[in-house]
C-alpha cells in the first residue's frame, strides 16, 4: 500500500496530524472531519464525521482545497460522509467505523420508512386508517 497521510481538522482552520499505523478507521472520530491523502489512489478525500458539525465539515472543505493545490492536479479531491464510503476508501481504512454503521443504519431505516409511506399512500383509501 501507497504512503497514507492523515489529518484532522481543527475548528481555528489548522490540521492535527494523525499517526497511520494500523487501522485507521479505528482513529476517525465521528464527531470530527479529516482529510485523508492516499499516494496509492493519488487522491485527497475529506472524511466528514456521522455527528460532525456544519462548521467542521466548511472548514475541512477549506483546508482540503489547500492542501490539494500543494498537491497539485495529479491528485483529484474527493468528499466522503461516514456511513456513504467508497469500498476503497473503506479498504484503505481498515473497514468502515463504528459510526458508519450507525449512519448506515439511520439511513436505511429512512430509506424503508420513505418506502412504507409510499406504498400506504398507493392503496385505496379503505384499506388505510382514517
Amino acid at each position: 500500500m501507497g504512503a497514507l497521510q492523515c489529518f484532522k481538522v481543527n475548528v481555528d482552520e489548522t490540521t492535527t496530524e494523525i499517526k497511520t499505523e494500523g487501522a485507521l478507521k479505528e482513529k476517525l472520530n465521528t464527531e470530527e472531519c479529516y482529510i485523508i491523502v492516499s499516494d496509492e489512489y493519488r487522491k485527497v478525500y475529506i472524511w466528514r464525521g456521522f455527528k460532525s458539525t456544519v462548521r467542521s465539515k466548511f472548514i475541512g472543505a477549506r483546508v482540503c482545497v489547500d492542501i490539494h493545490k500543494q498537491l497539485g492536479v495529479d491528485f483529484s479531491l474527493v468528499a466522503l460522509d461516514e456511513g456513504a464510503e467508497h469500498s476503497d476508501f473503506i479498504k484503505l481504512i481498515g473497514g468502515i467505523t463504528e459510526g458508519g454503521i450507525e449512519a448506515r443504519f439511520e439511513r436505511d431505516i429512512k430509506r424503508d420508512e420513505r418506502r412504507l409511506k409510499k406504498w400506504v399512500d398507493s392503496l385505496p383509501s379503505v384499506f388505510r386508517d382514517p
